[in-house]
């Protein structure tokens, strides 16, 4: 479904999420419309592996602090997890649809990339044997002040509010969602100038980061 140009929803271990063929065009117009993004917007996407961050990316910078621990070592002790790495992007990353009516591309300098831990989402992406780009399935009523969700929409919920642009959702048992009742999204981190900045909080503890230790 996905090679085809469907937009569908899988779960993650955060939000559960919005994702299409990084390569179709029209799939990420559709993915778009869906979120009613501007598509100036950056959207992230869904890894299976470190070979891909690799590919995608132009990997982990030198970071510029003395003594740190470097950001291969901190990626491979927090990942898979509730993180998304904002990395330089490589060349291998199709361009940012910055114009949808006139068709005009831009290659992206920055691309945040997510491995996630949840065993659907990676059986899924080992199917399609490549990356996803995704966004995260959040309803509007259900956001909070934070710009957090209050709670996990249900199937039925998310089918109706998306409607016929939906081509999917992959559902699962009530515990696979087991941790992320609270509706908390991925912590990003931007690794991508050789400095680590936080730039949202959520699910992924940043404590090691804050009290200047490493992962471990």
């Amino acid at each position: 479904m996905i090679r085809q140009g469907m937009v569908g929803i899988t779960p993650t271990d955060t939000y559960p999420a919005l994702i299409c063929d990084i390569s179709n065009k029209e799939a990420v117009k559709k993915l778009y419309e869906l979120k009613g993004a501007s598509p100036k917007k950056t959207m992230s996407i869904l890894v299976r592996n470190m070979t891909d961050i690799s590919e995608y990316t132009e990997g982990f910078p030198v970071s510029h602090v003395p003594g740190q621990t470097s950001f291969f070592k901190v990626a491979k002790k927090i990942l898979p997890g509730p993180f998304t790495l904002i990395l330089g992007a490589s060349k291998s990353l199709p361009k940012q649809i910055i114009d949808f009516e006139a068709g005009k591309s831009k290659k992206r300098k920055t691309v945040g990339v997510r491995l996630v831990d949840h065993a659907v989402c990676q059986e899924l992406l080992n199917r399609l044997d490549r990356p996803v780009l995704c966004s995260s399935a959040i309803l509007p009523d259900d956001r909070m002040d934070t710009g957090h969700a209050s709670s996990i929409p249900d199937v039925g919920t998310m089918c109706d509010y998306y409607g016929s642009l939906l081509g999917f959702i992959i559902d699962v048992e009530d515990d696979a969602w087991d941790g992320v009742d609270h509706g908390e999204p991925s912590t990003i981190l931007d690794l991508s100038d050789g400095h680590v900045t936080i730039v949202r909080r959520g699910r992924g503890d940043v404590s090691w980061l804050e009290d200047g230790s490493t992962a471990s």
